[in-house]
């Protein structure tokens, strides 16, 4: 088991919604981009070979803030937040048996797998022009699947934003 850490970046001047993961010496592992006009915020994420990894596209209809995730595999899962939680966010992967737990308020969330066992953490930069993200991945075994969800957790999170505003 090794550990890896990326960090997140965000373009803010681009029409599609566009993050890059890179290492502390700026070589992109993984990039993500978001279609134009779309009615299910579809996102594909490629590693740096330009390989697809993964399709991400949100629900429409859903009582809970929902994605689903395809890998290039053909793993197929949803990504479902968990209602009732005040001060924790809970997201449920449970075709995987791993969530995602955090808390809002600090902007920092942790993978965990079906045993409990810590696979990765995502601690957003406070101080930033851009949204930046560290990401720490524990065990590199499940990596794009990983990172497939740490990218979801991101546009859970904006989109979480962006209907505060509306």
């Amino acid at each position: 088991m090794s550990s890896l850490t990326l960090y997140s970046k965000t373009s803010l001047l681009s029409l599609h919604h566009r993050i890059r993961l890179c290492d502390e010496d700026k070589h992109v592992w993984y990039y993500a981009k978001s279609a134009i006009l779309t009615f299910t915020n579809k996102t594909t994420i490629y590693n740096a070979n330009r390989q697809k990894v993964a399709t991400i596209r949100r629900k429409l209809v859903s009582f809970h803030r929902a994605y689903k995730i395809t890998m290039r595999n053909g793993l197929s899962f949803t990504m479902r937040k968990e209602l009732l939680h005040v001060y924790r966010d809970v997201i449920d992967i449970k075709d995987l048996g791993w969530q995602c737990r955090g808390n809002i308020f600090e902007l920092n969330f942790t993978v965990l797998d079906r045993h409990n066992r810590k696979l990765a953490a995502i601690k957003q930069k406070m101080v930033s022009m851009h949204d930046k993200y560290k990401i720490e991945v524990y065990d590199t075994t499940h990596l794009d699947m990983i990172i497939t969800l740490l990218i979801t957790l991101q546009h859970m999170v904006i989109d979480e934003e962006k209907e505060k505003r509306s």
